[in-house]
């Protein structure tokens, strides 16, 4: 993931993005919802760097907080 980052100057998984990761863990294990890893650090890495997440698949994010999605299908 580290290598196509920077191949394509888009981010890394800095400490802020794993402390976000861990805050958005503990809040959805809180209220009984669970998320898949690469879910979980995908929406960590979007809230961190202030991007919006592009998918059709909105269920799987739909319950974290501060994650701006746009479904463009």
């Amino acid at each position: 993931f580290d290598k196509l980052c920077k191949q394509f100057d888009i981010g890394r998984m800095t400490v802020p993005v794993w402390n976000e990761a861990a805050r958005i863990y503990a809040e959805n294990r809180r209220k009984g919802q669970s998320i898949e890893d690469a879910d979980l650090f995908i929406a960590a890495f979007c809230i961190v760097n202030d991007y919006v997440l592009v998918t059709s698949n909105t269920k799987h994010f739909d319950v974290i907080d501060g994650l701006k999605i746009e479904n463009w299908i």
